[in-house]
């Protein structure tokens, strides 16, 4: 990755968190911060719990920790897998992780190792919501230009 399409990715992510934090009532009180890794090898070394969620074969673009006793959270972003993507794909990646935090306190398992919680449920519900939050997105966009039209 060059230096200009690290630049570009992390400013990029940047936005879409300052967008989507509070428009999913993750700000204040919550304390979230982005983890930027330039090299995918440094992401996968620096979170372990990521690589037992990610099933053999396919490739972790972020992950997220969450403490939600203490409303805190970090992102992961694995920068380098989200070069050369689409925005509205980056978009996608990004809300499905803010979605973990929303769910996380749902979690069974005290500690969450794969082997002991199975995390298809909780990937399925978060893809499902950040699915649900980017058509919501769409939907109000459509509503308010079809309102300026019309005046």
């Amino acid at each position: 990755m060059t230096d200009a399409e690290y630049a570009v990715t992390k400013t990029r992510l940047d936005t879409l968190a300052a967008l989507w934090i509070p428009c999913l009532g993750l700000g204040s009180p919550w304390d979230i911060t982005l983890h930027y890794y330039r090299d995918s090898g440094e992401y996968g070394e620096g979170n372990r719990e990521s690589a037992t969620v990610v099933p053999k074969g396919y490739q972790s673009f972020a992950h997220t920790s969450v403490s939600w006793a203490y409303m805190s959270a970090e992102i992961y972003i694995n920068l380098g897998c989200f070069v050369g993507l689409e925005e509205g794909e980056q978009e996608k990646i990004f809300v499905h992780e803010a979605c973990h935090i929303l769910v996380h306190e749902m979690r069974a398992a005290t500690r969450c190792n794969c082997e002991e919680y199975d995390m298809r449920h909780e990937e399925r519900v978060c893809t499902i919501l950040a699915a649900a939050f980017l058509r919501s997105k769409t939907y109000w966009k459509d509503k308010e230009e079809a309102r300026d039209d019309a005046d």
